[in-house]
């Protein structure tokens, strides 16, 4: 399910400025790229909306705040969409819902959103898809490591005779998973070859397990479409 939005908990001031932004003419290949993004809309959060803004800024050139504002509002009305109880996503409903959150959007702006909502209809499959990964967990969203060598002895440690002593070093890795929201959102920890060795079988057996599920859901729309 999409997460749901609580009009008591939402920057009116801020939403309005990014539907301004969002709903000018010269926006619209920023708002096409915005879209193409439809199927990790749930991997963007306040934390990280900048990272994917930056993607949009490489490909159309504007600026990281412009991409930012547009992100945010068409998820928001992403989100609106995929949240009613219909099958049928009302662009007409949303603009009424739209005009008691913002009573000060102008006859030009509900013309300019009768175009860009059915845009992101069109994508509601994909959308509805990208939501249903969000659960109540926070999301993994990145992994970094480095390798240490350790010892219990001093490196250049000098024996008895004064010859140098060899040193015996036990690689180990030092690992930050980076999460996508949450207290704390990144955790660190160390692992040995034989701890990671067994993670790698664990996380094999889980990509086995995630395809099975989702060839048996390939095949039970077929059915479905038959």
């Amino acid at each position: 399910m999409p997460p749901k939005e609580d009009d008591e908990s939402i920057d009116t001031r801020s939403f309005l400025d990014d539907l301004d932004l969002t709903l000018e003419d010269s926006q619209r290949d920023i708002v096409a790229e915005v879209l193409k993004k439809s199927g990790d809309y749930y991997r963007i959060t306040p934390k990280n909306i900048e990272l994917h803004a930056a993607e949009i800024v490489e490909i159309t050139g504007c600026s990281l705040q412009t991409a930012s504002s547009v992100l945010r509002c068409v998820i928001f009305l992403a989100i609106r969409l995929v949240s009613q109880d219909s099958e049928i996503h009302d662009v007409a409903l949303i603009i009424e819902e739209l005009k008691e959150l913002a009573p000060n959007l102008t006859t030009e702006q509900e013309k300019r959103l009768t175009h860009l909502l059915p845009l992101i209809v069109a994508r509601t499959e994909t959308i509805e898809k990208s939501f249903s990964n969000r659960g109540f967990l926070p999301m993994f969203e990145d992994l970094d490591a480095t390798i240490e060598l350790r010892s219990n002895h001093s490196p250049f440690e000098i024996g008895k005779t004064g010859t140098l002593k060899e040193i015996s070093f036990t690689p180990i890795a030092s690992i930050r998973l980076t999460l996508d929201s949450g207290t704390p959102d990144e955790i660190c920890f160390q692992a040995t070859q034989q701890d990671l060795e067994d993670l790698q079988t664990k996380v094999a057996l889980l990509l086995t397990n995630l395809s099975t599920l989702e060839n048996l859901k390939m095949v039970n729309h077929e059915r479905h479409d038959q």
